[in-house]
């Protein structure tokens, strides 16, 4: 067996693989749930960015945590400026998908809503889109909005 095969052999088990779909589905299912929320839109699945390993492609089979930047729409920015608006932010997302999910344990951590669901955790963090590609999230602890660059 010539190396090439053993390590493409290697590949292959480490893909992803079939948790794709389910990983996509409630994915979109989230971006849903929040279009609805936050633009009146039903059955929409734009305004998202995946982040993380998943969103750069580098995801293994076991993983574990998605990150997801749910990119607010402009219009808001004013609405959830000052001190309490990052936490407001990340309280609407959550109060949103506990509407969608009921049964399934979902928090605000310092910058992200945590979404666990039984086999994965979403990590959802709501951002605004600014004009150099960066987008400003929700610190809860510094009370601030902090940019954060994830396609440079």
């Amino acid at each position: 067996m010539k190396t090439s095969d053993i390590f493409d052999g290697l590949l292959q088990n480490l893909k992803v693989g079939d948790s794709s779909i389910v990983i996509a589905a409630r994915r979109d299912e989230i971006t849903k749930a929040l279009n609805k929320a936050f633009r009146g839109k039903v059955g929409s699945t734009g305004h998202k960015l995946m982040i993380g390993s998943y969103g750069r492609h580098t995801a293994i089979r076991a993983i574990s945590d998605l990150d997801m930047i749910y990119i607010l729409p402009a219009s808001l920015r004013v609405q959830y400026a000052g001190e309490t608006g990052p936490r407001r932010a990340l309280e609407r997302v959550r109060d949103t998908l506990t509407k969608r999910y009921p049964n399934t344990i979902i928090r605000v951590d310092q910058c992200v809503v945590r979404v666990q669901f039984s086999n994965f955790r979403f990590e959802v963090q709501p951002a605004f889109e600014n004009d150099d590609d960066s987008f400003d999230y929700p610190d809860t602890l510094y009370k601030n909005w902090r940019v954060t660059k994830p396609r440079a």
